[in-house]
This record gives C-alpha cells, structure tokens and sequence, in this order.
C-alpha cells in the first residue's frame, strides 16, 4: 500500500469579516504534499491550528480538499467524480481521535461500538460479528467481557483501546492517529503506543501520527514533517537526523523537549 497526497489545499470562511466582493476565506492547507508507504509510521508535527487535523480529515475521507487529490496505489481518490472514491478511501483508512470520550456514543455498549464499524464490510453478519468483536478486544488487550460495557465503565486508556479496535475492525491499509494519546497519563501513552507498534507489525499498517509530543515521535515513527501555517515547513527523512533540523519553528520545537534521545522506532 502506498498513500500519496499532492497539492492538497483547504480553506475556510472567515465569520464575520467580510470583503468588498464576497466572504474572505482562511486558508488551512497550502499545497501539502506527502507519501506514506506499507507499514511506516509517518510523524505530522505541529502546534494547534497548523492545519495537521484538517490533513488528516482529508486523508481520511472526511473532508474532500478545494484542490489537490489523495491516491492510493495510484488510485485516485479525489480527482474524480462519483461518492465511490471517498467511500473507496474510507473502507482502506481507519482514524482514532484525541478525545475518545466525544468520539464514542456514550449509550452504546462496546458490542455496539464495534459493530458500528464492522457491519460497513460486505457480507458481516451480526452473528458473525459476535466473535469478530470478541477477537478484535483480545487484539487490543481487552478480555471479552468488555464486550457489555458502556463508555463510562471503562477508563481512558481501555476506551482508547476500544477506538483502537474501531479502527482495525474495517481492516485497513492505512490508519490516522489524531493526537491519539495525548490526553492519556504517561504510563497508559506508553501502553498503547505499545500497543500499536504491535498491530502495525503483526497487520503492515501504515499511520499518520499526528502530534505535538516529539517524544512520543520517537518512540512511535520512521519520519517526521513538521507543519507550520498550513505547509510543511521541514521533512525529517530519518528519525536519527531529527537533531538536525534547520527550520527556526522545528528548532523551538525540539528545544522545548528536555533530554530528547531520538531512537529509532519499531
């Protein structure tokens, strides 16, 4: 599998101000470019408002870009017409969100949050998804008991895991982690990055890894972009050069890490 993103643009309405002739518009995404291959983890690295969420909504098949196209082995996603190519990128991409309390339905069981996403895959069953589910919780480290609890019944890191499993549950090719750990205590990060270096392994997932925490970047990725008003302003091609970096904004990012020790990941 090979994602590759070209000239990707996005921008918004601006409320409330106005331009002599029409609405002025916010430009999010400037001609972001970027290629993600089989089983890599690909580091977007920015501070809040760099635009790195809105790339990941377009990756994702939420959000269809102004200009620029997303391409999957060459298939093309947005350059042409028709709902099948999102829904073509949607079936090959899963997304796990920051904040896994808003991204669940606080009434629905874990049975019901998984099978939300599995009953999307042709020929699924809801007796087939019965066990399905029950291999998917073993897969992220939950017993199957879980399988009867509600949102609030679980803590942050075993909802997180259960987003997780959502994700994995379409068998994709390629999944966004958004800011995924983020609000997790230091030792959960630790687990579920764990965790996903697991899944990446055993499946060949690729992920985009946005985040703010470089030191989760390099525990987590082979390459890192960072990403500043909407562009990519450095690309780090290998996580040992990531001391090297030459962008002032890259720089007071990897300043404000004490005692970063850049690894090599997975």
């Amino acid at each position: 599998m090979r994602l590759e993103a070209r000239d990707i643009a996005v921008s918004f309405r601006r409320e409330r101000q106005q331009k002599l002739f029409g609405l002025e518009r916010q430009t999010v995404l400037d001609g972001v470019s970027l290629t993600i291959e089989k089983g890599e983890s690909l580091a977007l690295v920015g501070e809040s408002g760099s635009g790195k969420s809105t790339l990941g909504r377009v990756l994702s098949g939420l959000l269809k870009p102004e200009r620029g196209d997303v391409a999957i082995d060459g298939i093309s996603v947005y350059g042409r017409r028709g709902k099948q190519d999102t829904e073509f990128l949607r079936h090959k991409t899963g997304i796990v969100f920051q904040d896994y309390t808003s991204s669940v339905n606080p009434r629905f069981r874990v049975r019901d949050i998984l099978w939300e996403s599995l009953r999307t895959l042709d020929g699924m069953t809801k007796r087939a998804a019965e066990s399905e589910i029950c291999g998917l919780l073993k897969q992220v480290g939950l017993e199957e008991g879980y399988i009867n609890r509600y949102p609030h019944e679980l803590s942050g890191g075993q909802l997180q895991r259960v987003c997780i499993a959502r994700a994995v549950a379409i068998k994709p090719d390629f999944i966004v982690l958004d800011e995924a750990v983020s609000s997790l205590d230091a030792s959960t990060q630790t687990q579920v990055m764990d965790l996903l270096l697991d899944l990446r392994n055993k499946h060949g997932f690729s992920y985009l890894f946005i985040t703010h925490d470089l030191t989760a970047v390099t525990y987590m990725c082979n390459r890192v972009l960072f990403f500043y008003q909407g562009k990519i302003a450095e690309r780090v091609e290998r996580i040992e050069d990531l001391p090297r970096i030459r962008h002032p904004y890259a720089k007071q990012l990897l300043n404000s890490v004490i005692g970063l020790d850049p690894i090599m990941a997975g």
